[in-house]
């Protein structure tokens, strides 16, 4: 069993999908399901420790929970997607050999030259180096993150964007670009309820860019 890292999944609707999730990691590696779902009590799933919160606390929630663990790396799982055990591990190799950067099976670059977010290139499970680690299944360093929480992250609460929020303040503190590996995942039934289904998703993504005191000069038209 892979004890230095956690996996770490956060539910919203689509309960089905994360016990798919925790039956086929239990025993591989010590799972936390966070719960922020008010209206379903995930009172137990077998082979995952379950965290229920009174109200939505939004993507950013995961990240304060990791920022409070002793262990040394947590991987974040999104709900609709399905990594095999071989795609865990990469990701658990590669932030162990850099552990001042995110390492993701996504990314985004080309802050500068862009306008929109839609714009952006994107990297899938590929070997790059990129601006944005995207949220779907992340790897992180807590001692890391730990170093930037209080300056960076502490009481932000905006409903999207907490990757990019990530992102830029681990890259304005440690001056690394992230990381996407090459691998293979499977997606899971997303359902009518992923944030990417509302209109304002990627204008809210792109207002993260632009807030940031971000060391990419992003255009201004």
């Amino acid at each position: 069993m892979l004890r230095d890292t956690l996996l770490v999944i956060l539910n919203y609707k689509r309960y089905d999908n994360v016990v798919y999730q925790v039956n086929k990691f239990k025993g591989k590696l010590p799972i936390a399901v966070i719960n922020n779902n008010p209206d379903i009590k995930l009172f137990q799933i077998e082979g995952a420790g379950v965290f229920n919160n009174s109200k939505n606390l939004w993507c950013i929630e995961r990240w304060r929970y990791a920022s409070t663990l002793s262990i040394p790396y947590v991987i974040f799982l999104d709900d609709d997607i399905d990594p095999s055990f071989h795609c865990i591990m990469r990701l658990r190799t590669e932030i162990e050999k850099t552990p001042d950067r995110l390492v993701s099976i996504y990314g985004r670059s080309g802050i500068s030259e862009c306008t929109r977010y839609e714009d952006l290139k994107s990297y899938w499970c590929v070997d790059a180096e990129v601006e944005l680690a995207v949220g779907a299944c992340l790897a992180v360093s807590v001692p890391h993150l730990k170093n930037i929480w209080d300056t960076y992250l502490k009481g932000w609460s905006f409903d999207r964007g907490d990757d990019i929020q990530v992102s830029l303040s681990m890259f304005d503190y440690y001056k690394k670009p992230h990381r996407t590996v090459k691998t293979e995942v499977r997606l899971l039934e997303e359902g009518d309820v992923g944030l990417n289904k509302d209109p304002a998703h990627f204008t809210k993504r792109w207002e993260v860019i632009r807030n940031f005191r971000s060391p990419f000069p992003a255009s201004e038209n």
